[in-house]
């Protein structure tokens, strides 16, 4: 799968466009890097991250973006929720980013 039907695939299932693509350069670094051995590891591999770990499906990963998308922007007040979508559209946290790195890697 390329990465526009990747981000297509996750934003029917609710997560935000804007923080997967924010996402985008870090998922294309670490795919560089693992290089021709993507396809001979398995798809169980943690990449290096033991978050992506027990995330061998597709919908497991997008079920953790969806987790952490909510949990990161969330807030008491409805100004700081929109503040904290801002922020979060602008630079996810370095988890969704190694989440999203797996569940892209589970397309490949």
């Amino acid at each position: 799968m390329d990465w526009d039907s990747f981000k297509t695939a996750l934003f029917t299932q609710g997560i935000d466009p804007q923080a997967v693509e924010a996402g985008r350069e870090f998922v294309e670094q670490e795919m560089a890097w693992h290089g021709s051995s993507a396809h001979s590891q398995s798809k169980t591999d943690d990449l290096g991250f033991a978050e992506c770990g027990d995330i061998t499906t597709f919908q497991k990963g997008v079920d953790q973006l969806k987790t952490i998308q909510f949990y990161s922007t969330v807030d008491e007040t409805e100004r700081k929720t929109q503040r904290a979508w801002k922020k979060f559209r602008k630079e996810p946290s370095k988890y969704f980013k190694r989440i999203l790195l797996k569940t892209f890697w589970l397309t490949q």
